[in-house]
């Protein structure tokens, strides 16, 4: 993963960026992208070049950020959302084993990859539709202390189908 830099103090305007002489900023460069600039702290999902990495570092990024859910009503839609989101992942992977040619498919290290990447998604995509039609039903319409834990359980649950994904995050 790319480190991102800070500056104190900027010696030159950088208009592209919007930073004046003086300003703090950020900066980092992925392989083959020119010098990126900014006044906020990148977020890990900026900080590398695969779109599989990104992909689920703006997952986990949104979960923390309650994009997707912050309370029991909105668990399901969002739910739903990660569910088409994992699906699309999938079928970014599948689409990139198929255009490769078929020697390299089981032998070679992209190959093989891809391979585990799709069967990682498949395993997150099957335990999300266990958290959906589970844990969720449970949940509507209580309240109370029995409310709040089992909205965490089932938050703690996306967590965990989630983590099959970072299994075979590490190269892009």
């Amino acid at each position: 993963m790319t480190k991102s830099h800070y500056v104190k103090k900027a010696r030159k305007d950088y208009p592209e960026a919007e930073i004046k002489k003086g300003e703090t900023y950020y900066w980092f460069k992925l392989w083959r992208h020119p010098v990126t600039r900014s006044k906020v702290k990148p977020k890990q999902s900026q900080l590398v070049n695969s779109w599989y990495l990104q992909t689920v570092y703006r997952i986990e990024e949104d979960i923390q950020a309650g994009i997707y859910f912050t309370c029991c009503e909105d668990l399901e839609d969002g739910i739903g959302r990660l569910y088409k989101v994992l699906d699309w992942a999938l079928g970014n992977c599948e689409h990139n084993l198929f255009e490769m040619p078929v020697q390299f498919r089981d032998s070679g290290p992209r190959g093989i990859l891809l391979q585990d990447r799709i069967e990682e998604l498949k395993i997150a995509i099957v335990e999300l539709r266990k958290i959906e039609w589970i844990n969720c039903n449970k949940m509507v319409g209580s309240n109370g202390p029995s409310h709040f834990y089992a909205y965490h359980d089932c938050v703690y649950d996306v967590g965990t189908a989630l983590s099959y994904l970072k299994e075979y995050g590490n190269v892009s």
